[in-house]
């Protein structure tokens, strides 16, 4: 670090908005503007890790959607089989299967 230049923590912080009082060095000092656009570029590309890493897919959830399917196609084919065995409306034959409260899934 030169003499004379904010250190690196107060450009940091300057990026930051908390550091208004290097504003004039800033504006006359090509040094700290090239460190400034290194800390600015450094930012984005954490950013943008974290970003990829938040929005991947996790691996598990083709299998666990696979599952809520089957189970759903499953229920579905029960209450149409009983529905065509006693004459029931498919509606009421839901209503009737339906988890009351205490119950657990």
């Amino acid at each position: 670090m030169k003499l004379g230049h904010p250190s690196s923590r107060k450009l940091r912080r300057w990026l930051d908005g908390n550091q208004p009082s290097i504003d004039k060095h800033l504006a006359t000092c090509g040094h700290c503007a090239s460190r400034i656009e290194e800390f600015s570029t450094d930012s984005e590309a954490l950013i943008g890790a974290a970003l990829e890493q938040l929005l991947q897919i996790p691996e598990e959830l083709p299998e666990r959607l696979q599952r809520t399917i089957d189970k759903r196609m499953s229920t579905r084919a029960d209450l149409t089989l009983v529905s065509e065995l006693f004459g029931v409306p498919i509606r009421a034959v839901r209503v009737l299967s339906a988890p009351s409260e205490g119950d657990s899934q």
